[in-house]
């Protein structure tokens, strides 16, 4: 089980229990912020897989997600910082399945909260909701706090992700990372049993907040110190070695293959994705 878990999630196990915890406080201070302001959101991707089927967070999970209309942005934008755990708001260049992807930074801006704008219509596609998924709101469990999500999730979470109810898909910034060419969102499949045994194996302990995230904030130092952020940066820098080498891995089997043109293909759409162009039109082709 710690094999597995350290396949898919290649920390050490306190590095591990921090990134987890900063995910938590993070949406525990977006909660609080936008409440304060008057400012809807819902939990989406992952982040709400997450709240539905485990309660909290996808234990091999490494980031969080939610959405927001576009209306709303420039109250978000005004809303003052706290550094350095609360840093700024800003609009990437980058999208995803051509989606603009705002960013809520935390954590001296090591950290974010990736925000998808929706306009008001909230038209549905493959990858978000529909105006009747979401509203009205409803509270979720997340760990030991409460966080806004859709009112009726399950056609969204079917879209997405298949069988979520009976099984896992493993995948994200570090292992069968979804930008690397050679991405498959099955590469990885486990029962939701088999899962959950691989977790408590491992011995995953699930992030415990304060009463408020500058509690929760103030706690994460006094427990982990000044020091995680070198040691994160180490963790970072090795993501970066093993994501190169799964690429050129991946490389050398489609020249062994003889599949020029997909790998021809995959290096045009990493390249858009690194620099957030817009996906040329050849590469949209069915093959």
């Amino acid at each position: 089980a710690l094999k597995r878990r350290k396949q898919w999630v290649p920390m050490d196990k306190r590095l591990y229990e921090a990134v987890q915890l900063i995910q938590v406080c993070m949406l525990q201070k977006v909660h609080e912020l936008f409440k304060t302001v008057n400012i809807p959101y819902w939990i989406c991707g992952g982040t709400l897989l997450g709240a539905i089927r485990h309660g909290g967070l996808i234990p091999h999970d490494d980031d969080v997600d939610i959405e927001c209309f576009e209306s709303d942005l420039e109250a978000i934008a005004a809303i003052p910082t706290e550094p350095p755990f609360y840093t700024g708001f800003h609009i990437s260049t980058a999208t995803w399945e051509g989606h603009a992807v705002a960013k809520l930074n935390f954590f001296r801006g090591e950290f974010s909260v990736d925000v998808f704008p929706r306009p008001e219509d909230l038209a549905q596609d493959q990858h978000f909701f529909s105006q009747d998924e979401v509203f009205p709101l409803k509270l979720y469990p997340f760990h030991n706090i409460q966080l806004w999500g859709p009112g009726e999730p399950e056609a969204y979470l079917n879209r997405c992700y298949g069988d979520w109810r009976e099984s896992v898909m493993v995948w994200n910034h570090d292992y069968n990372w979804f930008h690397l060419p050679g991405f498959s969102p099955t590469k990885t499949i486990l029962s939701l049993q088999d899962y959950n045994e691989v977790v408590t194996q491992a011995g995953v302990v699930s992030p415990i907040v304060e009463a408020c995230a500058d509690d929760t904030y103030t706690a994460f130092y006094e427990r982990y110190g000044d020091d995680f952020y070198e040691c994160y940066s180490k963790y970072r820098f090795q993501r970066m070695v093993r994501r190169n080498r799964a690429a050129a891995k991946w490389r050398e089997e489609q020249y062994e293959k003889g599949t020029w043109l997909v790998l021809f293909i995959s290096v045009q759409l990493s390249s858009c994705a690194t620099l957030g162009l817009t996906t040329p039109s050849f590469a949209k082709t069915s093959f």
